[in-house]
Order: structure tokens, then sequence, then C-alpha cells
């Protein structure tokens, strides 16, 4: 290839990255922009070309199946209370340090800790502590219930963020909380409350937070908009604002399920919310996010039947690079490409999630699981996605960065890779990588 030829390259190539950089500016509470996620594509993109596999940049670890809550749009609440639950089947607290240990010696870079509620683990404090002294950045998802002064001084100390499931204003207390979600015992007995319970939580880990001056802990909630609370987005955006805490606002899924939002309330949320500019730009909330992506790339009609991305995934060829990036361990210890086909809102015993494990970290390392046939099987079935043969169609979680990166990878890395061969399009990508995107910790 003469000179003027691969200058046209490199400068084709450098177009099309800083569109998509412009172009995906993301939901900041997911940290999900395509600034952040062009870091995550070099390793990918060069393992794809080489045919090895770089460790996953991001995993999510159940720590237990016991919940203290039952909500509306998720059954995992049950699994404890069924005639098929073993709780001896869970991981130990011993083995999940030792696995916390292996990711942070293989390259993985952030945990969440999910459940089941995390914060009923006996052994919380120190799965923290070992997370963060194995050199993971730390994620924390709860249902808000429980969290004490000393566990708020442990998020606080080894935590960056945690993110308080929530479905209604808590001042309200209103249909949100006795339609969607209610204590169980023996919670029931211990707190008067959601509402009042998720308010103490706020005000033991704000103080936690100022004690520990060099802490970075993010506070902030997940509303999960359904039926019964989708009218008090207002109030929910009010209180946010109030408590100075951030909202990520998302969709519930599940097929045709009664808790969804029908036509009508979503019609009022596109044209009375989402156009609402005082709400979009608010700072503490993404609903410019949801502006920006959802109004326009996805149905109404799939949001209402719980499958958001469905006619999406059908007339856009996305292939998926969560397999490549991102993993889930549950609490038994099974591995799983994502939230959606381990089923994790379905019940115990879910035909979905026996065909979709791809390992057990109980018998095998993680690593061991991540580099099998199995997985690399997944991964080549998901190019391009395929909704009529996967649980794909319900995934708002990782719709956005599978775009991205296949844009990336098609418009930008391949490209390069056509015009001057794996080892300079592997220079010639990481060089953009490096001048126009944003190194930091990747929550997928």
């Amino acid at each position: 290839m003469v000179e003027s030829q691969t200058i046209d390259v490199r400068k084709e190539a450098q177009a099309s990255f800083r569109g998509i950089i412009e172009r995906y500016t993301g939901d900041p509470q997911r940290h999900n922009a395509a600034a952040q996620l062009a870091h995550v594509t070099t390793a990918v993109f060069d393992g794809m070309a080489n045919g090895t596999v770089p460790p996953p940049q991001c995993a999510q670890l159940e720590i237990t199946n016991r919940c203290s809550s039952g909500c509306r749009m998720c059954r995992r609440f049950t699994w404890t209370q069924s005639k098929h639950y073993t709780p001896d089947r869970e991981l130990s607290a011993s083995r999940q340090i030792e696995l916390l240990q292996e990711l942070g010696g293989m390259g993985v870079r952030t945990v969440v800790f999910s459940g089941g509620e995390p914060l009923t683990h006996p052994e919380l404090e120190s799965l923290l502590e070992a997370a963060r002294g194995a050199g993971l950045r730390l994620g924390v998802l709860t249902n808000g219930v429980g969290i004490t002064a000393a566990k708020a001084e442990a998020l606080a100390a080894h935590a960056d963020w945690v993110r308080i499931s929530i479905d209604n204003p808590p001042q309200q207390g209103g249909p949100g909380f006795k339609t969607v979600r209610r204590l169980l015992q023996p919670f029931k007995e211990e707190e008067s409350s959601i509402a009042e319970a998720v308010q103490r939580s706020i005000r033991n880990l704000k103080t936690a937070r100022a004690k520990h001056r060099h802490s970075g802990l993010q506070i902030g909630f997940a509303y999960t908009m359904q039926a019964t609370n989708v009218s008090l987005i207002r109030e929910m955006v009010a209180y946010a604002s109030e408590q100075g805490v951030i909202v990520t606002f998302k969709f519930a899924h599940g097929t045709d399920a009664p808790f969804l939002c029908s036509e009508r309330q979503l019609r009022w949320l596109w044209e009375e919310i989402l156009s609402d500019e005082s709400i979009v730009r608010n700072p503490f909330v993404n609903i410019r996010y949801l502006s920006e992506y959802v109004v326009r790339s996805l149905g109404m009609k799939d949001v209402a039947r719980g499958t958001p991305t469905c006619t999406y995934y059908e007339h856009t060829p996305i292939r998926c690079f969560t397999p490549f990036a991102f993993s889930l361990i549950d609490a038994f210890g099974g591995v799983y490409v994502c939230c959606h086909w381990y089923d994790d809102n379905g019940p115990l015993i879910s035909a979905q999630r026996e065909e979709h494990r791809v390992g057990d970290v109980s018998q095998e390392s993680f690593a061991s699981a991540w580099t099998s046939a199995r997985y690399q099987q997944v991964r080549r079935s998901l190019d391009p996605i395929n909704v009529r043969t996967t649980p794909c169609s319900c995934c708002t979680r990782h719709w956005i960065p599978n775009t991205i990166m296949t844009q990336l990878y098609e418009d930008v890395y391949w490209p390069l890779v056509e015009g001057l061969g794996p080892n300079a399009a592997r220079g010639v990508y990481g060089q953009l990588v490096n001048e126009c995107s944003s190194e930091g910790p990747v929550w997928l």
C-alpha cells in the first residue's frame, strides 16, 4: 500500500472513532460512554485477532441467595423458601475470598456484589476487605434494608459505589412500596417499613462517607419503572435532588408480565417526562440517557411487552461483546454470560439457567471456565445477536455497550486491519484510544 493510501486509512479511522466517541456519551451512572468503553476494546479486539481471550473487565458476584424483601418483578425471595433450596451448596466465604483473589490476580478490574441481598451475608465486611485487597474496584447492589452504621463504615472504606434498588420516593411511602416491595421475615420484625429503613441506611452511608475523608463512595438509587410507580418519577427526581443522590431509571422486563408499564403509561413518559428539559438536564438522574437512546432506538410496544430490545436487535446486526468483557458468578458457583441468560429474576428451578451455565467455580477455577470451549462457543454464537434463539430481547443493560463496541470494531478496527495489516492496525487503534478516550473503571 502506498503512503497516501495508508494516510487515508488512518484519517478515516480517526474520523470514525471520534464520531463514535462524540455520539455515545452514555449513562454517567453506568459508566458506559464510548470514551470509557474504548479502553476495554483494545484487549478484546486484539484477542479476537490472535485467538486469545483477555480477562473480563468486570465480574458480578452474587454472594448470597438470601433476601430481605419480596419484589413484585422478582422471584428471588422465594428461592430460600423452596424445598429444593440447599444452603450448603452456596460458596463458603473462604471460597469467595479465594475467588476474589483469583479475579484480581488474572486482571479483572471491577467487581459488583449482588444477591439475593448482599447485606445479609454474615461475612460481608470480610468480603469487602478481600475485594479491595485483591486490587478490585467494587460496587454493591442492594435493596437498602439493613445498612447499619458498621456496614456503612465498611462500605465507605472499601466500595466505590452503593446502588440502592428503590421503587418509590421514600417520603411518599405510597403505592410503590405497597405493591412493588415488601419486607420479609425476620427483617419485618427489625424494620418498621422499607421507606424508613432506606432513609436510615442513606443517613448511615453519608455519615460514614464524611467520616472517611478519603472515601470516594458514590451513593445512588436504581428505580425500576413499572405500572405502579411510573407516575411518581417527578417525585423521585425531586427526592434524589434533595438528597444529592444520583438515580438510574430503568425499565422492568419480563415477557407480558403484569407489572409492566402499559403503552398509555409509556406514551405519558415519552411526552411528559423525557421531553421535560428541567428533568433531562438534572445532573442527578439519567433521563437524558433514556431520552437520547431509549426513545430514539427502542419501540414502545417492545418496552410494554417487556422485551425492549427485540426489534432493535432484529433490525440492527449487533455482536454481543459481553462474553468477552463480563461474567456473572452466582452464589452456588455457577458461571454465566450475563444476568439475562442467568434468568436472575426467575424461580430457583429454571431450565433457562441450567441450559446457559458455562462453568462452576465450586469445582474449577474461574479461569478454567472463562477459557473453556463452552464459553468460546457462546462467544461465537452471539455474532450477531439473534433474539429468536436467545434471551437477549430483555436486555437493556448491555445493548448500548454492545452497539458501541460493534461500531468500533466494524467501522474503525477492522478497516485498519484490512488497510494496514494486523500489527500496524493494533498500534494505530491503540493510539486512537489513548488520544481520544478516558480510562477509568467500567461497570458492565
